[in-house]
């Protein structure tokens, strides 16, 4: 009897010390979060110019990220960023001078860096 009552409790234990199969969990998404932003002055010319500065951080992003879904061809990923580059260096340009009324060449300059972005863009669409 003592065998068997033995025998039951080295079980009991053994059964005690398993525990739950371990299960491993993985999860992916392909949904992204993000935001992009200029900051400037208020009534300050940079004010003026921020919204295409956005607007140029945010299409290269787009070509970025299409490049990677293979939905562009590495050669309009290069176009975008060469008119994201231009609009970039006009609009570098066209701070620098009077911080609260722009020149006419700057406001030129403004006006040819958003041809730049809109050129970026419309390559983007399809």
């Amino acid at each position: 009897m003592k065998k068997i009552l033995l025998a039951l409790a080295a079980c009991l234990a053994l059964a005690a010390c398993a525990g739950p199969a371990i299960t491993q969990l993985e999860a992916r998404s392909s949904a992204t979060t993000g935001g992009v932003a200029t900051a400037a002055l208020w009534g300050t010319w940079e004010m003026e110019l921020a919204p295409a500065y956005t607007r140029a951080v945010v299409v290269r992003r787009i070509a970025a990220r299409q490049l990677a879904a293979h939905q562009i061809d590495g050669i309009t990923a290069i176009a975008v960023q060469d008119h994201a580059d231009r609009a970039r260096t006009l609009l570098d340009q066209s701070r620098r001078g009077n911080a609260k009324t722009p020149t006419a060449r700057q406001r030129a300059e403004l006006a040819e860096a958003l041809q730049q972005i809109a050129a970026a863009e419309q390559l983007l669409e399809h």
